[in-house]
């Protein structure tokens, strides 16, 4: 049987989406099952596509390679679209196939999940778990045929740390730390933060980097934070229609000022532009808010500090695991005492970080092929009409 012939569209609207589907991207043309497939990567945002920031000059040459403009890339209603985030595109004309795949590692922190289930004609999911998740919000299980739970490609490139010996994994984990100019004799407390107005730079500023100020000469402190933050969006993922025009006291300008300030005074290291893989092998403590970097984080079992703001999950289950896992505060004035707890004490919330965990890390090192597998599997050709 010859090979089939089949066009995929990747629809990316921020460098976040092309991040997660780059493996997918990468991985498609190796399968010998299909002829020449059509990759087109298609951005709304035209023109401003040029100054993203890539996380490697391979990725942003692939993207170059295969970006094309919407109104040339001349889908048709029969291809497969392949999306991490939704697309307005997609709206444009009826397709046979949609098919979601994750963009990062959680689930029912919002209601974001579940718009992207039911708009999907194949949603990957992230784990086994997030189908009864599923089925508790929409009151019904998913069919096999429209739910294949594959894990997150973001998530495959920690296989081969995860799957060292102890030893190794330390000696790994210490050669991280030198090669980001950090001591690698020195615990690493990794500060983290989403983007949206209750993470941890739009609540504290620079509070938290304050707050641990006394512990910079015995440790690496390190800021990064979700990249969307930069861009000062007008609009918050869990009440997309409430505007906060100035984010007065916090925006992406005053938070940056205010991090150099702390960067220049000795008191953190603040990485703009470094993704976060290495750093989350390489930390010793992650100190994180409502964020799915603390699901990444906890299958390395170490510490986790918590800013806990309930009313951000979507779902209480979800927000029940985040507890467990964590050592939890709301006041920056906390965050000292422990961080220093934690660290002396790094069995503390053991088993609710591998309960965390497994929830949601599932099929690290197989998710890319699982879901090119799926996705390559799926009938190419102009659906039969309807009777």
């Amino acid at each position: 049987m010859a090979p089939r012939r089949a066009a995929f569209f990747f629809f990316v609207e921020t460098a976040i989406g092309w991040n997660a589907l780059l493996p997918i991207i990468m991985g498609l043309p190796q399968r010998t099952d299909l002829a020449q497939s059509i990759i087109a990567v298609s951005c709304p945002v035209t023109v401003d596509y040029e100054s993203w920031r890539f996380t490697s000059k391979a990725s942003q040459n692939v993207f170059r390679g295969l970006y094309a403009p919407i109104d040339k890339a001349m889908a048709l209603p029969w291809d497969i679209f392949v999306v991490s985030m939704w697309s307005q595109f997609a709206n444009l004309s009826p397709h046979q196939h949609i098919v979601s795949v994750p963009h990062g590692s959680g689930f029912g922190n919002g209601a974001y999940t579940l718009e992207m289930y039911a708009r999907s004609t194949l949603y990957c999911g992230l784990s086994p778990a997030e189908a009864g998740y599923i089925a508790d919000q929409t009151g019904a299980p998913p069919p096999a045929d429209r739910f294949i739970a594959t894990g997150t490609p973001r998530n495959d490139r920690f296989a081969a740390f995860l799957a060292a010996p102890m030893a190794a994994r330390a000696e790994k984990k210490n050669q991280l730390k030198e090669n980001l100019g950090l001591a690698r004799d020195k615990p690493l407390l990794l500060v983290t933060s989403h983007w949206t107005p209750d993470g941890i730079l739009r609540t504290f500023g620079g509070g938290i980097l304050d707050a641990l100020a006394p512990l910079a000469g015995s440790c690496e402190i390190v800021q990064i934070s979700h990249p969307n933050i930069w861009d000062d969006l007008q609009y918050d993922t869990w009440d997309p229609n409430t505007e906060r025009p100035g984010q007065e006291g916090f925006s992406s300008a005053w938070i940056r000022a205010a991090l150099d300030a702390r960067h220049a005074a000795g008191k953190a290291k603040v990485f703009y532009d470094l993704e976060s893989p290495e750093l989350l092998m390489a930390a010793d403590l992650l100190i994180g808010d409502y964020s799915s970097i603390v699901i990444e984080f906890s299958m390395f079992d170490r510490p986790i500090l918590l800013c806990d703001v309930p009313e951000r999950f979507f779902d209480s289950n979800v927000h029940d695991l985040y507890v467990g896992a964590s050592l939890c505060f709301r006041r920056a004035d906390d965050v000292e005492r422990l961080a220093r707890y934690a660290l002396s004490n790094p069995s503390h919330q053991r088993d609710g970080r591998r309960r965390l965990s497994a929830h949601f890390n599932y099929n690290i090192g197989g998710a890319t092929d699982a879901i090119v597998d799926v996705t390559a599997g799926l009938p190419v050709g102009k659906p039969p009409e309807s009777d």
